[in-house]
């Protein structure tokens, strides 16, 4: 059994519960409007119910992309920061393909800047696509293009050993042909 979590444990838990607040606010946000209509305000507050759980979407997806993952013979158990843990087989794993939502190399200047150019590393990433993950996964394979089908995503900037866990899955999964970044 091999763990693999965030190389930056302390800043991935300051992000999620950021996203958490974020989330938090918009929840406060639209039961205010709610409260504001139902007090004799213009009812065209309502309007920006669908803008708030527009925006809402990619926090949601935040939270459940890039979990932390525990690879064993029988299969991968994702293990987000917030939620509970799912164990998933092998065989559940419909496909393995290249993460689509990395930034490239040439959009990434400042990064370069910031880190140094001996310490950059392009970004690279899997997504695995796993039919029986529950909904908030639907939101990132619909970013991903993948038609809302639930995915998760496993990055070298989100996984500590990521070349070793991306061998892991493809060779478990039998998707060889399937390029590693």
């Amino acid at each position: 059994m091999t763990h693999y979590p965030h190389p930056k444990p302390n800043v991935d838990t300051f992000s999620q519960v950021m996203v958490l607040i974020g989330l938090g606010m918009m929840l406060i946000s639209v039961l205010g409007m709610i409260v504001l209509v139902a007090n004799g305000a213009p009812s065209g507050f309502l309007l920006l119910i669908p803008v708030m759980a527009a925006l809402a979407l990619p926090l949601i997806m935040r939270l459940s992309v890039t979990p932390a993952v525990t690879i064993d013979d029988a299969g991968l158990t994702i293990k987000p920061r917030f939620g509970k843990a799912h164990q998933i087989d092998w065989h559940q794993v419909e496909k393995v393909a290249p993460f689509p939502l990395l930034p490239s190399e040439d959009t990434e200047v400042v990064r370069r800047a910031a880190v140094g150019r001996s310490h950059y590393a392009v970004a690279q990433g899997l997504m695995l696509i796993i039919p029986s993950l529950p909904p908030r996964y639907r939101v990132a394979g619909w970013f991903a293009g993948e038609g809302g089908k639930p995915i998760i995503a496993i990055t070298n900037r989100s996984h500590v050993n990521y070349d070793q866990l991306a061998q892991t899955v493809l060779n478990r999964t039998h998707s060889h042909s399937q390029p590693v970044g």
